[in-house]
């Protein structure tokens, strides 16, 4: 079973993946989680999006979901857990190129290269995949 996580270096980024998922008309509520941070207030959130959206209250529960768009930052909230290496099998990071280091490896490193997952770099109009197999 796949479980990928997709971040992005801002709130308004998150929002933006988000909101095309909701668009596409392929996902209900349930089929994904947009994980917010606690400090974030629902006024700041789309409407489109809102009932997607939960926070780090409920973050076992969000853990379980097999599509999960959050900020860099965010995505360290699941290291609180422990879950086991591999517990993502694709981490996507949008506009790599506008994270700091740091950041992009948060989200990295929840991913375990060597049980095939695989990690993606986008930018804009170019994607990068790094992978254990290359």
């Amino acid at each position: 079973m796949y479980r990928i996580l997709v971040v992005a270096p801002s709130n308004s980024a998150a929002d933006v993946i988000a909101m095309y998922l909701v668009a596409s008309g392929k996902f209900g509520v349930g089929d994904f989680v947009r994980l917010i941070g606690f400090r974030r207030l629902e006024i700041q959130i789309p409407e489109s999006i809102r009932d997607f959206c939960m926070d780090g209250e409920y973050l076992d529960s969000v853990a379980r979901h097999r599509l999960i768009v959050c900020t860099c930052n965010t995505a360290g909230q699941f290291f609180h857990l422990g879950l086991d290496t591999g517990h993502f099998t694709h981490v996507f990071i949008d506009e790599a190129g506008y994270c700091m280091e740091p950041e992009a490896l948060i989200a990295a490193s929840l991913v375990a290269l060597d049980k095939s997952g695989q990690v993606a770099l986008t930018k804009t109009k170019t994607i990068s995949i790094i992978s254990d197999r290359e």
